[in-house]
């Protein structure tokens, strides 16, 4: 089966559908965020608050590296990972990249309750949450476009469809 990563923007769904995937798949699952917050004893939040995004980033970067070492599993990254171009080239090299592409409409109504996401902290409404989203997907959607596989998240389809779609679409890749 090899490596499969999933990236996609805050709120799309990738550890949900990763442990699902990985489940069917009967591989390891990988949260790198997970397994950041674990190495250094602190959330995501802290890290970014008393370090900044360059340490955090420097963190993902290592933990990446002990992921890729995995022969198979279903790995979810940051969604700002691939922003680092050793990043995005380890990802490239090491298994196979599915986009979780999520609308801005469900990613807000999915990240609006939800307080612990330090890049967007200084959205308190509504309409600045999906400003700041969208500025970020705009940075980042070249690069995740640039994924194996890209498969739509939308509030149509349950988290189990998308696997279901998933398993056939890795199976043509």
């Amino acid at each position: 089966m090899g490596l499969i990563f999933l990236t996609g923007m805050t709120g799309s769904g990738k550890t949900t559908i990763g442990e699902k995937l990985a489940g069917k798949l009967g591989v390891p699952f990988v949260d790198l965020d997970r397994e950041i917050e674990r190495a250094a004893g602190r959330t995501a939040a802290e890290i970014f608050a008393q370090e900044g995004e360059m340490e955090f980033r420097d963190c993902e970067a290592v933990a990446l590296s002990v992921a890729a070492e995995l022969s198979d599993a279903v790995v979810a990254l940051g969604a700002g990972a691939l922003m680092a171009d050793d990043t995005f080239e380890l990802v490239q090299e090491s298994g196979r990249l599915i986009y979780l592409k999520t609308g801005l409409d469900l990613l807000t109504q999915r990240l609006s309750q939800v307080k612990d996401r330090p890049l967007l902290a200084e959205a308190h409404t509504a309409a600045q949450l999906k400003a700041a989203l969208e500025k970020m997907l705009l940075e980042r959607e070249p690069r995740y476009l640039k994924a194996d596989i890209v498969v739509l998240v939308d509030d149509r389809r349950s988290p189990d469809e998308v696997i279901s779609q998933l398993v056939v679409d890795l199976g043509r890749s």
